[in-house]
C-alpha cells in the first residue's frame, strides 16, 4: 500500500535511513537506504506491507536511532470477482390467438355493412446472451502518515496534542479553535484533534494578548500591646497608651511626661483602660533604692473635671398681679487632681461652657448656652453658674405662659490643663 513517510527532524549524524513494518515485527526492511531529504520533504512509500499501522524509520549511518510512526487510515485493499456467466437464452411465446372480426356498420342512405376478419396463430419468440467470463474488481485505499505534536496555549494551562499532514518546526506558533499555541515538539501518541496550520513567529505574531495583571499587597497588622504601671513612690497602679508588642518589657523603669517614675508590672493585649499614659524608658529595671511610700506623695495635678447640675424651687415670681412658681439650675465644675482630690487650677483660666434649650413663650426651641470660667489659682470649691430653668411671664396678648430653659450638658475647653489632663465632651 502507499504511505507519505514525513521526519519533522533529523539529526545531523542521521541517514541514510531503512524502513519497517510492524506486521514482522520489524525484523526485514521493506526498503532501505533512503536518503534523509526524502524523508524530510515528504516521502511516498509504494511498497509498505499491507496492514502496516507502524513504520519504523531506522538511521543505519553513524547515528543508528529509530522512530516509530503510525499509519493513520492504513492502506486496505478491497477485491470483488463475479463468477463467469454462460449463455443465456431467454424463450417468449404468445399463444395463440383465434380469428378476430370487426364490423362495421355505417348508415347513409341505404345500409352498409362493411366486415374484417384477422386470424392468427402462436408467437414464440427466443433472445440469446452470450457467454461472459469471470469479472475482478480491485480497489486500493492508500492510508494518510499524519505528524503528531505537542502544543502549549500561549494564555498558560495544560498542553494538548494534535494530529497534521504538515511538518511543523519546535517553536513555531499555531492556532487550535482559534488560539494561539507553541509547539513544543513532536510526540508519538494519536490525537483525535486534526488541523490545518498556518505558523506564526511567536504567540503575538499570532495576534495573543496577554490579559491584566493584578497584584495584591497585604500589609499585615503590627499587634499592640499596653502595660500595667506601678508608681514606684504611692504603689498605685495605672496604664499605658499601646505600643508595639515587645517595647518595653516586665520590670522595666519607665516615667511619664511628669517624670513620675514606675515600674511595668503586667502586659495586656487589649486596651485595659486607666489613663493611657505615654511612658519613656529610663534603661533601668526596677524601683530606685530608697523609695519610700509612706512620706513622699507626688504633687497633686488637675486631671479631670467634674460637672454637676442642681435645679430647686425659687421664690414665686409675679405675673400679671398673680404669683407663679419657678425652679433655677445651678451647674457647679470643680477640679479634681489624681487622687480624686478637688484642686486648684494652675495656669490659665478653665471655661466650661454649658448647653441648654430655651423654650420661650412664644415661637420654636432654640440651643443656648451660659460659661462658668474658673480662674487660675481659684480655690478647690470650683465655680459655677445659675438661671431661671422654669418660670411664668407675660406674654402679651396671650396673658401669661410658662417659659423654660433646661440643661443639656457641658463641655471643657482643656488646654491649659496639665498632662493627661480630663475632658468632659456634650
Amino acid at each position: 500500500m502507499n504511505v507519505l513517510i514525513t521526519l519533522t527532524t533529523a539529526g545531523i549524524d542521521t541517514g541514510p535511513f531503512n524502513l519497517y513494518s510492524n506486521t514482522d515485527s520489524y525484523v526485514t526492511a521493506f526498503q532501505t537506504n533512503i536518503a534523509k531529504s526524502l524523508l524530510v520533504a515528504g516521502y511516498t512509500s509504494t511498497v509498505v506491507p499491507a496492514g502496516t499501522t507502524y513504520v519504523r524509520v531506522k538511521s543505519t549511518g553513524l547515528c543508528t536511532n529509530y522512530i516509530d510512526i503510525y499509519v493513520t487510515g492504513s492502506g486496505t485493499t478491497t477485491t470483488t470477482t463475479t463468477a463467469p456467466v454462460g449463455p443465456t437464452t431467454t424463450t417468449t411465446t404468445t399463444p395463440y390467438v383465434g380469428p378476430v372480426t370487426t364490423t362495421t356498420t355505417t348508415t347513409s342512405g341505404g345500409g352498409t355493412t362493411t366486415t374484417t376478419t384477422t386470424s392468427g396463430g402462436p408467437t414464440t419468440t427466443t433472445t440469446t446472451t452470450p457467454y461472459v467470463g469471470p469479472v475482478t474488481t480491485t480497489t486500493t485505499t492508500t492510508g494518510i502518515a499524519y505528524n503528531y505534536y505537542a502544543l502549549q496555549p500561549c494564555a498558560g494551562g495544560p498542553s494538548i496534542s494534535v494530529r497534521t499532514t504538515s511538518t511543523i518546526a519546535t517553536g513555531k506558533v499555531v492556532q487550535v479553535g482559534g488560539n494561539c499555541h507553541t509547539v513544543t515538539g513532536p510526540v508519538g501518541i494519536n490525537p483525535n484533534t486534526l488541523i490545518d496550520t498556518t505558523e506564526y513567529i511567536d504567540c503575538f505574531d499570532c495576534g495573543y494578548t496577554p490579559g491584566p495583571t493584578t497584584t495584591t499587597t497585604t500589609t499585615a497588622a503590627i499587634p499592640q500591646q499596653w502595660y500595667q504601671l506601678t508608681n514606684c513612690t504611692t504603689l498605685a497602679v495605672d496604664y499605658s497608651s499601646n505600643y508595639n508588642v515587645g517595647s518595653y518589657s516586665i520590670n522595666e523603669r519607665v516615667t511619664d511626661f511628669l517624670l513620675n517614675t514606675y515600674r511595668i508590672t503586667a502586659t495586656y493585649s487589649s486596651n485595659p483602660g486607666g489613663s493611657n499614659l505615654f511612658i519613656a524608658t529610663t534603661g533601668q529595671t526596677g524601683c530606685p533604692s530608697g523609695t519610700t511610700t509612706t512620706t513622699t506623695t507626688a504633687a497633686p495635678v488637675a486631671t479631670n473635671i467634674l460637672v454637676t447640675a442642681n435645679t430647686v424651687a425659687g421664690s414665686d415670681l409675679d405675673c400679671l398681679g398673680t404669683p407663679y412658681p419657678r425652679s433655677i439650675t445651678t451647674v457647679t465644675a470643680t477640679l479634681y487632681d489624681q487622687y480624686g482630690s478637688p484642686t486648684n487650677v494652675i495656669g490659665g483660666a478653665i471655661t466650661i461652657t454649658v448647653n441648654t434649650t430655651y423654650n420661650p413663650c412664644y415661637g420654636g426651641s432654640v440651643p443656648s448656652t451660659y460659661n462658668i470660667v474658673i480662674p487660675g489659682g481659684n480655690t478647690a470649691s470650683g465655680a459655677s453658674v445659675a438661671w431661671d430653668s422654669s418660670r411664668t411671664v407675660d406674654c402679651g396678648g396671650a396673658g401669661c405662659i410658662l417659659e423654660t430653659d433646661t440643661y443639656d450638658c457641658a463641655a471643657s475647653n482643656t488646654a491649659s490643663l496639665p498632662f493627661r489632663a480630663g475632658t468632659i465632651t456634650c
